[in-house]
């Protein structure tokens, strides 16, 4: 249990690092140039970081419905495993566009 612990304990302070650095500009607010997506510069960090504390309950919901669905619709138990890694590719797909 401590070895568990500690290795979940590393994951939080570099995500936050990793996200701090990637979602910030390299250069001054008052330069900042203009982006189509959202996320970019200092006036933004709130709102990416408010996503990233999110992502956990939001995961949780969709496993919840991922369940339910399964058990009311009597798909096997593959399909249990089928959908999350459907959803993966496709979140991958996202973050693969979205990396420069």
């Amino acid at each position: 249990w401590i070895a568990n612990g500690f290795v979940q304990s590393i994951g939080w302070p570099t995500g936050v690092k990793i996200i701090g650095h990637w979602f910030t500009c390299s250069h001054p607010p008052y330069q900042q140039q203009q982006s189509w997506f959202i996320f970019r510069g200092y006036d933004s960090i709130g709102l990416v970081f408010g996503i990233w504390a999110a992502h956990q309950y939001v995961g949780n919901i969709i496993g919840i419905f991922y369940v339910s669905c399964v058990e009311r619709f009597e798909w096997s138990l593959s399909v249990a495993f089928i959908l999350p890694a459907f959803q993966a590719f496709i979140a991958a797909l996202f973050v693969l566009m979205l990396v420069q």
